[in-house]
């Protein structure tokens, strides 16, 4: 059985525990400027990165070719 298959409900417990933690530093701290889906991001990256097998090139696709500008 691959990894593959345990690569999104793994990545959604992830997203999940971040969220609350970032929500409840919201609360604490009372900004509003958290940006989630940058957290989510950067959660899938990582989880990518982990359990992936070709996560260098898809890291590259999503993030660009290191110039400072987006691969199209």
């Amino acid at each position: 059985m691959k990894l593959f298959h345990l690569k999104f409900p793994i990545m959604l417990i992830f997203m999940n525990v971040f969220e609350k933690i970032i929500t409840m530093e919201k609360l604490y701290l009372n900004q509003e400027n958290v940006n989630l889906d940058k957290w989510k991001f950067m959660i899938y990256l990582i989880i990518h990165g982990l359990i992936g097998k070709n996560s260098n090139q898809h890291v590259v696709e999503l993030l660009g070719n290191g110039s400072g500008e987006p691969k199209v």
